[in-house]
Order: structure tokens, then sequence, then C-alpha cells
């Protein structure tokens, strides 16, 4: 079995963060561990991600201001988090510009 267990085909890290919020972050820990069978250094490197995460988004939000993204993967998935913070969000998308 590989080392993200029976994960495939999803974000790990987004699944840990919305179990974390759920469930609390130790059961979220068991859960990926014993059920989902990760190994420790996968599920260290999803809390990275969601603790990286979390210090660059705190960085980018400010009331009251308004912010332009460029569409790619990453910033589809980032866009949802940055709303709230913003009083205007635009999200371009560069594959139906000329």
């Amino acid at each position: 079995m590989s080392d993200w267990g029976i994960l495939t085909g999803i974000r790990p890290a987004k699944l840990f963060s919305r179990l974390k919020k759920s469930m609390g972050e130790e059961k979220a820990t068991r859960y990926f561990r014993e059920f989902l069978r990760v190994s420790d250094k996968k599920l260290a490197l999803c809390k990275e991600t969601l603790k990286g995460e979390g210090e660059n988004v705190g960085k980018l939000v400010e009331k009251g201001k308004e912010l332009v993204l460029f569409r790619d993967s990453f910033t589809s998935s980032l866009a949802p988090l940055l709303v709230p913070g913003y009083s205007k969000v635009t999200l371009v998308d560069i594959r139906y510009i000329s």
C-alpha cells in the first residue's frame, strides 16, 4: 500500500482540514492513520501544508480591499478561502482571454 493509504484522487490536506474542524485534530489524525492508512510521514505533510496555507491566507486577507486572482488549479481552490476577507474578489480565467 502507498504512503497515502487508500486515498486516491482527492486533496488529502483539504480532507484533513474538514475532519479536523468537525471532529478535532486528535480524532482526525487517528482516522487518517487507522481508517485511511495514511503514513505518519504523509500525515505530517498534510498538517504542514495546512499550517502554511493558513499563514499565507492570513497575510493576504484585509477587510475592505479588492483582490484579482488569475485562475489556475491552485487559485481555484484558494479563492473560496479569500472571499470572506475582501469586499470584492475577481477571478479571471486566462483561458478565455485573447
